[in-house]
């Protein structure tokens, strides 16, 4: 998403544990939403398939295969 100065180069992170997924806002500017609501930064917000992501303007569907 280099095109894209909304979304920073750490702007959230996912987390693999235990089978279970997690994405956790690095305290981005721009914020991160889950499902269209946002997140509290530096805590882990469990997301699963179908989960809908939002990267400050930059919009993403969780798939897991």
């Amino acid at each position: 998403m280099s095109d894209n100065t909304a979304v920073s180069r750490s702007h959230a992170n996912i987390i693999n544990r235990d089978n279970d997924f997690y994405i956790v806002d690095t305290n981005s500017t721009n914020h991160t939403y889950v499902n269209g609501s946002m997140i509290q930064s530096n805590v882990e917000t469990k997301i699963e398939h179908g989960t809908k992501i939002r990267l400050a303007n930059e919009d993403f569907e969780f798939f897991m295969y």
